[in-house]
């Protein structure tokens, strides 16, 4: 089992915020119970694959930001 550190589930809960979006927003979007999403950003769960691929999307963020914390070549220039 891979275990992400606290850091992650920090910008996770970040980007969430900075796309305007509340956690029953994010679960209604997504067709998973609010506690899900609270289990994201807390350190009960984490998203799927496809989940994850989805949150990058709707909050507009790089994946790579999300895991690693770095942004990637194409974003610092743009």
């Amino acid at each position: 089992m891979i275990f992400l550190h606290n850091p992650f589930r920090k910008r996770l809960r970040e980007a969430r915020i900075n796309a305007g979006r509340s956690i029953p927003q994010v679960a209604l979007t997504l067709g998973v119970p609010a506690r899900k999403v609270f289990g994201w950003e807390g350190i009960d769960e984490l998203p799927t694959l496809d989940e994850f691929a989805y949150l990058c999307d709707y909050y507009n963020v790089d994946p790579t930001y999300l895991m690693y914390g770095n942004k990637t070549a194409d974003a610092e220039k743009g």
